[in-house]
């Protein structure tokens, strides 16, 4: 991961994303977001989709196909899972 920080870190890119410029730079990973919600990792979603998905509110659900972190395996559990009539997933 060390180019991605680096290039995340860089000033043109960071000005290009609108990222704060202090106090910090970009890590992998963040002990600070991390507990900030822990106790918040382990609720489900899947109810608030399904009413925003009622409500006609438009959803992207992505992961990255290399993210380690956040891999696939959640999402199409989730999609596998979900009570909605109108489900369409492409692939």
């Amino acid at each position: 991961m060390g180019r991605i920080k680096q290039y995340l870190n860089r000033q043109d890119v960071r000005e290009a994303i609108h990222a704060q410029q202090d106090p910090t730079c970009f890590e992998d990973c963040s002990n600070a977001v991390g507990d900030r919600l822990y106790g918040d990792n382990n609720l489900a979603s899947i109810d608030v989709l399904v009413d925003l998905l009622n409500n006609d509110i438009r959803v992207l659900l992505y992961n990255g196909q290399f993210d380690y972190i956040c891999n696939h395996l959640g999402t199409e559990m989730t999609l596998d899972n979900l009570n909605w009539p109108y489900l369409q997933v492409q692939i």
